[in-house]
């Protein structure tokens, strides 16, 4: 029993339920041992840090973003060069390709609709751009869920600012391609059909990730949303009980629980109970979100559409060239395949992949060539700054003659170069200069 709410959380490495009491005791539950907590202080309270498992080793990081601690051999490290920040409380937090993000959240007055990501070699938080932000509220309070290379957010609180009065996404769905950085935006009708209030419920919800699914509890109702079939089902089963956090490990969740008999002295408790007791009694599946864009347009030319889509796809690399023949190079984003005139160019190595991306990320616009540094580095701690350069400038020369040998090209076409505007010190390039068309497909 705790008078406030303990720290829960599984270790990666022994899968081991722990809770941390009062920022002192650490509780082991599967041992029922109980030894002191041992640290070097941290910023913040405890009980504001969220746990991420990558590979075998746990860390705790700060709610706001910012602290990050190492969690081994019952002690906490610190092991980031940053600071309290508290600019995303409330974001959704995920790891992504061993990676941990942030997004959303509020902060410094402001609602936010940023990634950010940290740096283990660096150990700091550096912000990633999405190539169309425009398009997605900020949010806070969201829910989220990963499948494969997409983060999907829905749900969640903004503030509209004209009218001073908080907003409620409970009309959208926000789908991030986490390796393009692009946003796409769908419907839900999720929360209308099961009369679903955020305004009302949205301070009290608690959500969990399991496999494919999130699970979201309003304290008297489950739900699970699976986004890799794009389906969600609502368990008629009554749970009379506010859960504050919860893991789940083999089968079980292991949840805080928030006291509701005013009688009893303590206000929190540790309850675990199988994750099928949940799922035991479902309703009929019923479908998430679907396109904003269908309508009965697509009904009545459906055939036709059908009809040559199909043929553009036998020919589409073709017809891409030529629908803009003064563009030879295209570039697919997803598949990471570039071509000439239509046709693939092969072999790309993974280097020149990475050039590509940088490229589209600034499409048709000079790139400073230290912004080039960072994806040639290997060593930051040991490599210095000449080492890096040079291997800079072998990678892109390779990369440049790579299209002159496939265009036959000028070097001087495929490249120009000048010196920034403000800073003369500071080279920049354009590959491709208007040569090259970037399709998100």
């Amino acid at each position: 029993y705790f008078n406030q709410p303990p720290l829960l959380f599984k270790e990666a490495g022994t899968n081991e339920i722990l809770i941390i009491d009062n920022e002192q005791t650490l509780i082991k539950v599967n041992k029922k041992l109980k030894i002191p907590l041992k640290h070097n202080g941290f910023p913040g309270k405890l009980l504001n840090y969220v746990p991420f498992n990558i590979k075998n080793k746990t860390y705790l990081v700060h709610e706001g973003c910012g602290p990050v601690m190492e969690f081994r051999n019952d002690s906490l490290v610190r092991i980031d060069n940053s600071f309290l920040q508290l600019s995303q409380i409330g974001s959704s937090k995920f790891v992504y390709k061993n990676e941990i993000y942030y997004y959303g959240g509020y902060g410094v007055f402001t609602f936010k609709n940023i990634l950010t990501k940290y740096n283990f070699k660096l150990n700091e938080w550096f912000l990633v751009k999405t190539k169309n932000s425009e398009l997605v509220p900020p949010l806070c309070n969201a829910f989220f869920k990963t499948i494969g290379p997409y983060l999907y957010v829905f749900g969640g609180k903004n503030e509209d600012v004209n009218k001073d009065i908080l907003y409620y996404n409970e009309e959208y769905v926000y789908r991030l391609n986490l390796n393009t950085l692009v946003w796409e935006k769908f419907k839900t009708s999720f929360f209308k059909m099961e009369n679903f209030l955020l305004s009302s419920k949205i301070e009290s919800l608690f959500s969990f990730q399991y496999l494919n699914d999130t699970f979201i509890f309003d304290n008297v109702n489950w739900y699970g949303i699976n986004f890799k079939d794009n389906n969600y089902i609502k368990y008629n089963n009554y749970f009379k009980i506010q859960i504050y956090s919860a893991v789940d490990s083999k089968n079980t969740l292991h949840a805080i629980v928030k006291n509701d008999n005013h009688d009893k002295a303590f206000k929190f408790y540790f309850q675990s109970f199988p994750i099928s007791s949940i799922t035991k009694i479902p309703s009929i599946k019923k479908s998430f979100y679907f396109n904003d864009h269908l309508n009965n347009i697509y009904a009545l030319y459906g055939l036709i559409a059908i009809v040559i889509a199909w043929l553009l796809y036998k020919k589409r690399s073709y017809f891409i060239y030529l629908l803009n023949p003064s563009k030879p190079f295209y570039y697919k984003l997803i598949f990471s395949e570039l071509y000439f005139k239509g046709k693939k160019v092969k072999h790309l190595s993974e280097d020149e992949i990475k050039i590509l991306n940088k490229m589209a990320l600034h499409p048709n616009q000079f790139i400073s060539l230290n912004e080039f540094n960072e994806m040639f580095t290997i060593d930051y701690e040991n490599e210095n700054y000449a080492a890096i350069v040079k291997r800079r400038e072998k990678k892109l020369e390779t990369f440049l003659q790579l299209l002159a040998n496939v265009s036959s090209y000028d070097l001087k076409d495929l490249l120009h170069e000048r010196k920034n505007e403000v800073d003369k010190r500071i080279k920049e390039v354009l590959f491709l200069p208007n040569k090259i068309n970037y399709v998100n497909e």
